[in-house]
């Protein structure tokens, strides 16, 4: 048995492999099935594939299982200024990147689909939040990073109060909060920190803590609180994505399946699974799903053929593909320094006036400061 610290630190590479196959998944449901229901892909007929693909709406409750999941590992014996810089370093750079080429795309090509965009929306979604500023989103898929903020800004008021140390504890209590809310007060549901997306968040959370400090009671009906909210919201989702008996027991089979992986993880036989090319899996799935919604169906829109329908599909994800890899490479990884010394600068010192914690020495890190030391594969989306 590994002690807590050697867990904390351990590569999770099939959680990798977790995170793009949530994309994937995610890429197949707009371009199989919501792309041709919303009007946005016109130019291709649904297929044999758009039953199955429905599911892959899914993938992005596994991501927020996900998020929640690695939450800990960016958090835990992190400064709030390191927690900030972690975070922006993952979501800012790719976000601005992405959101730009979609902007250009949808602005050269995006009138055949209904996909329009201002250069005042543009602006707006620099803040990662333009619906806080009453401006839409540049792409649909933006919505879910609000959700993700929202999250990441009570793992640092945590920390900005020198509780961090606390963070594993409240979980269950807050898994507590939204079953009730849910149920008994379901007017109050929408309100942030409550809905049942975060149950989602919280449930990943749980089982990062179960496999960091053990069972324990507490923890598990926090587990069964959380599950108490997701497992009726995929009956919910089913309703409509795909009504009847068998879509309904599909779709809560498919959410408790999720429970059942990431539990899975907290075996040392299943943690320790090495799998080729983990890195990049993981590595590309943020640009990937940033990417991927409305360049996909313009491009599609435009240039696909319905009497070659996968050999259009073929040529538009390698377009995807190669942005993609050279979002992650250029910008995530050569534009690291750059990016660290921006966000250290800025949101790193607006982070230091809010930290109540005791100050540490720093140590040295690129360009002297103390670089945000996230175990392997835990600072991803």
């Amino acid at each position: 048995m590994t002690s807590g610290g050697d867990r904390l630190t351990q590569r999770l590479e099939l959680l990798d492999y977790l995170r793009f196959l949530a994309a994937t998944s995610v890429v197949a449901f707009h371009y199989l099935y919501n792309g041709m229901e919303n009007g946005k892909l016109t130019s291709l007929e649904p297929s044999a594939l758009a039953g199955p693909a429905r599911f892959g709406l899914f993938g992005v409750e596994l991501f927020f299982m996900i998020s929640g999941f690695v939450i800990l590992g960016s958090a835990r014996g992190r400064s709030a200024r390191q927690f900030v810089v972690g975070r922006a370093l993952r979501l800012l750079p790719a976000f601005w990147v992405a959101m730009a080429l979609t902007a250009v795309v949808m602005a050269l090509w995006g009138e055949a689909s209904g996909l329009r965009v201002t250069a005042g929306q543009v602006l707006g979604n620099l803040t990662m939040t333009p619906t806080l500023f009453g401006v839409e989103p540049v792409d649909g898929v933006y919505w879910t990073l609000l959700l993700e903020l929202q999250f990441y800004a009570l793992v640092l008021l945590f920390l900005v109060l020198g509780q961090g140390h606390r963070l594993g504890a409240f979980l269950p209590y807050w898994a507590l909060a939204i079953w009730l809310v849910n149920y008994l007060v379901p007017a109050l549901a929408d309100r942030v920190w409550l809905g049942d997306h975060f149950a989602f968040f919280v449930a990943g959370a749980l089982i990062a803590e179960i496999r960091y400090a053990g069972v324990s009671p507490l923890r598990l009906g926090g587990l069964v609180a959380t599950a108490a909210v997701t497992v009726p919201y995929a009956a919910w989702i089913a309703s409509w994505l795909m009504p009847g008996p068998s879509g309904t027991v599909a779709c809560m089979l498919l959410v408790v399946a999720f429970y059942a992986v990431l539990l899975s993880l907290c075996l040392p036989s299943v943690a320790a699974v090495r799998l080729p090319a983990s890195a990049w899996a993981g590595g590309l799935t943020y640009p990937l799903y940033l990417l991927h919604a409305h360049i996909g169906y313009i491009l599609l829109s435009r240039f696909g053929e319905e009497s070659h329908p996968w050999t259009s599909y073929g040529v538009v994800l390698a377009v995807v593909l190669t942005l993609t890899v050279a979002v992650h490479v250029l910008v995530e990884r050569r534009g690291r320094p750059f990016w660290y010394s921006l966000f250290d600068r800025s949101l790193g010192r607006l982070a230091d006036v809010l930290d109540r914690t005791p100050r540490k020495a720093p140590s040295h890190g690129v360009g002297g400061r103390d670089v945000p030391t996230v175990p392997a594969g835990a600072d991803r989306m």
